[in-house]
């Protein structure tokens, strides 16, 4: 009888460990930052801060502060879609509001959000103004920015003072410029990725810092679109690429590609994270088309560099789709921060 009790109690013991997924010695834990009913697109860290662009205003966590201590910047109810964060004094906001034009484009800020200011001047042309969707900054010289709108790629040599095209023409026939990044590798790279006029995805590179372009169509059949991209920490040549779709990949600058994950329900692959020190070490996540529906929150994680992939699903969440992921490496853990759609923002500690 003794020994029934000791092998019931250890098997007891055992399947509480299996269920025990969000403890300290958990193999991942789910921890919700706060911003629920938010749409997060876009979340980054600089030094001790989280910063999050929502649909609602632009914010700021200090995590050392305790989880859920959000400071509201500026731009309360109004829809942030990008930022650049310069100094903790000096930042760059894009806000994008189809229905009032006059509300888009970039604000600045010198004091660390008590004050902003509208900056931009052409960037639509001389007849519309455009949504800037996503910028980046020359890693080399702070005065250079990329901005990607509804139909543009272009460039500000004046810290986004003035815009000229680079390719694609104000006011032309896409339905938008989803990203816009320099390979870290040489800043003379450039990516973009969005969607054509019939729905078809596009992606484009230049090696020349915009002079001249390659573009590829429908690398995921259509409807598509390119949503995120992510580089090789060491091999210049090898970029992953999140589609409406799909994951994939090249070794070789775009000359021939991959496929890593192929979605059957056209999820929109918004985040990919790589170890720095590590690139076997992969994730991603991202968004079903659901506007008002519930669907779970599911990171996508991999230990060989893509080429197999483990799902890890977090029910407790309602409002999981992922539109944003920042990996950051701390204490010998990867900790993910998601920017959900409605969901808020969560951390992802992994422990491995």
């Amino acid at each position: 009888m003794k020994k029934i009790f000791f092998s019931l109690c250890i098997l007891a013991l055992l399947s509480a460990c299996e269920k025990d997924d969000t403890g300290p010695n958990a193999e991942i834990q789910w921890n919700h930052l706060g911003l629920a009913g938010h749409i997060v697109n876009k979340v980054q860290i600089f030094q001790d801060h989280l910063y999050a662009a929502t649909d609602q205003g632009f914010y700021t966590l200090d995590r050392n502060g305790g989880n859920q201590n959000w400071e509201l910047l500026g731009f309360e109810d109004k829809a942030c879609q990008s930022f650049l964060i310069i100094s903790e004094e000096e930042m760059i906001v894009s806000l994008v509001n189809m229905q009032e034009p006059s509300q888009m484009g970039l604000y600045k800020t010198t004091d660390g959000g008590s004050n902003w200011t509208a900056f931009t001047n052409g960037f639509g042309g001389e007849d519309s103004v455009e949504p800037i969707w996503d910028l980046t900054v020359h890693p080399e010289d702070s005065s250079i920015y990329y901005a990607v709108g509804q139909y543009v790629v272009a460039r500000s040599t004046d810290s986004g003072l003035h815009w000229e095209p680079i390719f694609g023409d104000w006011q032309g026939f896409t339905t938008g410029m989803d990203f816009v990044e320099i390979s870290p590798h040489d800043p003379e790279n450039l990516w973009v990725g969005g969607q054509n006029a019939i729905e078809q995805s596009f992606l484009l590179y230049s090696g020349n810092g915009g002079e001249q372009w390659e573009e590829w169509l429908n690398l995921v059949e259509a409807p598509s679109v390119a949503k995120e991209i992510a580089f090789h920490p060491t091999q210049p040549e090898e970029v992953f690429v999140g589609f409406e779709g799909g994951l994939i990949k090249t070794t070789d600058n775009g000359q021939h590609w991959e496929t890593l994950i192929e979605s059957e329900e056209n999820r929109f692959f918004f985040g990919i994270g790589i170890r720095q020190n590590d690139a076997d070490v992969m994730y991603t996540a991202g968004w079903l088309k659901r506007y008002d529906d519930p669907q779970p929150l599911i990171l996508y994680t991999s230990k060989d560099g893509g080429e197999t992939w483990e799902e890890k699903t977090y029910e407790e969440e309602d409002f999981g789709g992922v539109y944003d992921m920042e990996l950051h490496r701390e204490d010998g853990k990867d900790k993910l921060y998601l920017g959900l759609y409605k969901g808020g923002v969560y951390e992802v500690v992994v422990n491995n």
